[in-house]
């Protein structure tokens, strides 16, 4: 059970004296001294950090679903999932390497380039047409 201070300030205001004195380690983890809610920032966005009554930090977590941010051609998706983040497979989060030679595509372990047949034409960006050898446009 979580008791509550009979003056709900106090923790406050003793947190405040005591980190100004430098005597709190605001490092933001659960249960972790804190006065604002940025003292309990745990650097996971999967997680709604603040700062209780109590003068304690806790982090209850986001709703599931996928994150904001995500990188590109990593071939996953990054999720909240219970307060973790997880990453996803992703087959349609393809790496283009611009090379006409390869075939872009995704793996479970993440972005591949697999050479196309040999002889298939290819341009190099620059108008000149070539062929594909092993993986690279040789021009004619």
């Amino acid at each position: 059970m979580n008791k509550r201070s009979p003056v709900p300030w106090l923790p406050a205001v003793l947190g405040a004296v005591l980190g100004s004195w430098g005597c709190l380690d605001t490092g933001g983890e659960l249960g972790q001294q804190c006065v604002i809610n940025s003292d309990c920032t745990d650097e996971t966005p999967c997680t709604f950090d603040t700062c209780s009554v109590d003068g304690l930090c806790e982090h209850a977590p986001v709703s599931d679903g996928t994150l904001a941010d995500q990188v590109a051609g990593d071939c996953a998706v990054s999720q909240c999932v219970g307060g973790v983040t997880a990453s996803v497979y992703d087959d349609t989060d393809v790496s283009d390497d611009h090379n006409p030679c390869t075939a872009d595509l995704c793996t479970p372990s993440g972005p591949a380039w697999v050479p196309v047949a040999d002889g298939a034409e290819c341009e190099d960006g620059h108008g000149s047409v070539g062929a594909c050898s092993d993986g690279t446009c040789v021009l004619t």
